[in-house]
């Protein structure tokens, strides 16, 4: 309590007479030894004793939550940015590599036509960079609404239940209705792709099976994402990433290469397997190794960028429910999602706006994401210290 903060003389007595005793053992009976952090927050106000009575009050983030883990929870959310409209330094500096990976790409063509044809490479190369971010800022979205058409939508029943239920779920947290698009696939998470024309959901047929509390604290972490506007620039920044994916999945095949024959074991190195024989294997070989070392650069940038700007997101999108006072609720929902099937039915494009990384297992991998992040994002949410 704070000195200035009597009300009349009496406390003033009180306190003088020796009888501030009684004022700290209410201090003690407070919520808890770390939720009195916030007794030291509601000194400004002035107050009275009132003050110290409304502490726990202060550290609940939600109504039904344990006064520790709110405390916990809110402190930590106080100190990175609860709004989650400012993002922290490994979420710049992994922006700064994810698009470094178009730039180079272009740049890099750039300098080497530069120096067959009289082009001034000083100016060569910033126009190639300059028109590869315009180009991916103008292709993100487009790549983003053809996967999202190309799944097939569920029966309009369902739908309009699950456009319901997260209009309901946006609302009562205080969120304007987002755009919804309700796809029929069994994959058990929610993509959020935020794009010149605003921020629209992707939303599994399967997550009707979620209950009430699960469901709500998806789509908070969805909309949490929106917030930050981490999704706008992983769409933007889409293009050069699916490129280079795709680059390096194609020479992990090649490397990889199966005979063609009914045999479906791994061709051993050395073994042409007895299959087609027109093409040796050490043409696969070699032609793998070739694209790999080419596109090795790349996807360093890429796979740092990814875990810092889309794996930090996701964690900071975390932290944001779990201020609210949802953490066991989203834990349950990425539990769920950790055990269930339909992986492959989620399209890779929109796989770095999920609220869980849900792609084939090979992309996973290649991205250094398996199940053991997923599995530290759940331990922590279940934890009583900050997220």
């Amino acid at each position: 309590m704070d000195e200035g903060a009597s009300t009349d003389g009496q406390a003033d007595t009180e306190r003088g007479a020796g009888v501030g005793a009684q004022a700290d053992t209410n201090h003690g009976t407070s919520v808890d030894d770390e939720a009195d952090t916030n007794d030291g927050a509601n000194v400004n106000d002035g107050t009275n004793a009132k003050a110290g009575t409304n502490a726990k009050a202060g550290t609940n983030a939600k109504a039904g939550t344990s006064g520790n883990d709110a405390a916990g929870v809110e402190t930590d959310g106080e100190r990175d940015g609860d709004d989650r409209g400012t993002p922290s330094p490994a979420e710049l500096v992994g922006a700064a590599l994810l698009a470094a990976v178009p730039i180079t790409l272009a740049a890099v063509p750039a300098a080497l036509v530069a120096r067959l044809v009289p082009v001034d490479a000083m100016v060569a190369v910033p126009v190639a960079a300059g028109v590869a971010l315009i180009g991916s800022y103008a292709v993100g979205p487009a790549l983003v609404d053809r996967a999202i058409s190309e799944m097939a939508p569920m029966e309009a029943n369902g739908a309009e239940r699950l456009r319901e239920r997260v209009s309901e779920a946006a609302r009562s947290n205080g969120h304007p209705p987002p755009t919804v698009r309700v796809v029929r696939r069994s994959a058990v998470t929610l993509g959020v792709a935020t794009t010149r024309t605003g921020t629209t959901l992707v939303v599994p047929s399967r997550l009707s099976e979620l209950d009430d509390p699960a469901f709500e604290a998806m789509v908070l972490h969805a909309l949490a994402r929106a917030d930050s506007r981490n999704a706008r620039l992983t769409t933007a920044l889409l293009p050069a990433a699916l490129l280079v994916e795709a680059i390096r999945l194609l020479a992990s095949g090649l490397l990889s290469h199966r005979p063609s024959g009914g045999d479906d074991r791994p061709l051993a190195f050395g073994d042409d397997g007895g299959g087609d024989r027109s093409i040796p294997w050490v043409v696969y070989a070699l032609s793998g190794a070739v694209l790999l070392v080419a596109v090795t650069p790349w996807w360093l940038l890429l796979a740092v960028g990814d875990r810092l700007l889309v794996g930090r997101g996701r964690v900071a999108a975390d932290r944001a429910v779990a201020s609210r006072g949802r953490a066991d609720e989203l834990a349950d929902a990425l539990e769920y999602a950790r055990d269930a099937s339909g992986h492959r039915e989620w399209a890779p494009e929109i796989d770095r706006l999920a609220v869980v990384p849900m792609g084939e297992i090979e992309s996973r991998r290649m991205r250094g994401r398996g199940r053991g992040g997923l599995r530290v994002r759940i331990a922590k949410l279940r934890s009583k210290r900050p997220v």
